[in-house]
């Protein structure tokens, strides 16, 4: 699974779980930034897991690396640094699975 697209779903489809709604209002985020979120990671983990495309799963990379930097940073510039810490470990997780990825991926490209 690729982490943060699982909750995409929730967070398209739905208001979200309540939790999020809440550190999204206390971070200073309009609650439709949620939907925005929750498309972008669905499109980006359907791009990881096909794999068809390699520049297309380069750029869904990109897309959560910044999503998982951006939301540390958004809790640490908001002074809420006890929680920054849990989207950067889902960020180095995510760089652990690219590299991993983009190992395997040049020995089979031309």
């Amino acid at each position: 699974m690729v982490p943060g697209a699982g909750g995409g779903v929730v967070e398209l489809l739905t208001g979200g779980p309540e939790s999020v709604a809440h550190t999204l209002l206390a971070l200073g985020y309009p609650l439709y930034i949620m939907k925005i979120l929750g498309l972008a990671k669905v499109l980006g983990g359907i791009a990881i897991l096909t794999g068809r495309y390699p520049k297309l799963k380069e750029w869904a990379y990109a897309g959560f690396a910044f999503d998982f930097l951006g939301a540390t940073a958004s809790h640490l510039l908001a002074g809420d640094a006890a929680h920054a810490p849990f989207p950067f470990a889902f960020f180095i997780a995510h760089m652990t699975s690219y590299l991993l990825w983009y190992k395997t991926a040049a020995t089979r490209l031309p």
